[in-house]
């Protein structure tokens, strides 16, 4: 079994997992506002795509009737954190 990397949602996870990982390091050793601005903005490149990626992997999981429940969690979770 040979790993695609050219398709579906899985590259666009392994690559902002560690841009939101290299953002998060550095907002956690910023010593001045602006270096924590700088990392706070690559974080929040990191952590974009999981707006879009999720729910479209939420669409693929559940049929149509349990998908309003799930996006419902998802969501309530995504806004409370």
């Amino acid at each position: 079994m040979t790993c695609n990397l050219t398709v579906g949602r899985r590259p666009i996870w392994l690559i902002a997992l560690p841009i939101l990982c290299v953002g998060s390091f550095g907002v956690a050793s910023a010593h001045d506002v602006p270096t924590l601005l700088l990392f706070r903005m690559i974080q929040a490149f990191g952590a974009a795509p999981g707006l879009s990626v999720g729910p479209g992997i939420i669409a693929d999981i559940y049929s149509l009737e349990e998908r309003g429940t799930a996006m419902g969690i998802f969501f309530s979770v995504r806004t409370s954190g």
